[in-house]
This record gives C-alpha cells, structure tokens and sequence, in this order.
C-alpha cells in the first residue's frame, strides 16, 4: 500500500524484507516529474506497513505490529521523529480526516476516531467508536468525516450478485435545450 503526499512531492511506500518484514520508504519526485532514489523512512525488526500522510504532510499514520499485534502509530515527516500510538485494541487501515483533525482506523468490526492536534506538536485524544458491524477496512470518510463509504459483506448463504451501470455519465452531461 502506497500514499502521495498532499502536494504529490512525496510517494511513501512499504517494502518486505525477510530481515524486518515490512519497512517503509518514500521517493520524492523531481522537478522534472520523475521519483528518486528510494529513502528509508522507518526500517524496525517490526511489521510496518500502510503508510497514510497526514492533510498537511507533516506526519504518516501507519500500522506497526511492534507491541505484539497491528497498532496505528503517527510519527513526523520526513524525519520519522515522535513516535505516538493512536490506537489501544488493535488498529488497521488508518485514514486521515481532509482538515487533519482527525485519525480513523478500524478495530475488529469497529470504525474508530480519534482526535488529533499537529500544532504545536502533535497530541491525540482516546479512541471513540463511530460504529460497529462494518466490513472493515475497506472504507473511506468524507471531507467532514461525518459520513463514511462502507464495503458491506453480504449475508451468509446469500446469492453473489454484480450490477454493473452503463453510460452513467450520461446522468451527468448538460441537457441540450432544442430550438428551432
């Protein structure tokens, strides 16, 4: 899993390793559009792995099995400086709220939020569970982060089904008023 920072300078990535599981590395991109040389940002004896930038760019949410099992850690970008644990029960998928104010993750069946101050330095509050019963992580939040889209497993022993829509931006195109 992969992220761009906000202003697209920064790709930052995970890389397995036999050695350390999975580290994490970033590339910045040149002026003349193309990535540099590989820059390791957080290479431990431990898992880490989805990297997500903060709104501002100034720190990475990413999931760290350091404690025994997967947690979501935020440290500072590019420096990788002040590590602080997010999570409290176990965390995967972490997810930025746009204004930066905010950290989702999901936990079992469970969307948690927390929320986060970067300035002066970056603090968080506790864990708080937006809602339960959700096929996790597969989801995103909106700008707000009053709303969220939610892949949902269907019901046990019920039929697969696959809708496809056709010509959906047709919806979208202006209606071109006729004149004669």
């Amino acid at each position: 899993m992969d992220d761009w920072s906000p202003d697209q300078r920064f790709l930052i990535y995970e890389v397995e390793s036999p050695e350390t599981q999975s580290d994490l590395f970033y590339r910045e991109r040149g002026k003349d559009g193309k990535l540099g040389e590989p820059v390791v940002y957080l290479k431990t004896p431990f898992r880490e792995r989805q990297p997500r930038f903060s709104p501002d760019g100034r720190f990475v949410a990413y999931i760290s099995n350091e404690s025994g099992g997967p947690e979501i850690y935020v440290r500072q970008f590019p420096n990788g400086a002040n590590k602080v644990r997010i999570s409290t029960h176990r965390g995967v998928a972490p997810r930025w709220r746009q204004d930066g104010k905010e950290i989702f993750y999901a936990e079992q069946n469970n969307l948690m939020a927390v929320t986060v101050t970067t300035q002066p330095v970056f603090s968080s509050a506790n864990p708080v569970r937006s809602f339960q019963n959700a096929s996790l992580p597969n989801y995103d939040a909106s700008a707000d982060g009053k709303r969220f889209i939610v892949m949902e497993k269907p019901p046990a022993g019920s039929p697969l089904a696959i809708h496809v829509a056709q010509n959906w931006f047709e919806e979208f195109r202006p209606q071109q008023k006729m004149t004669r």
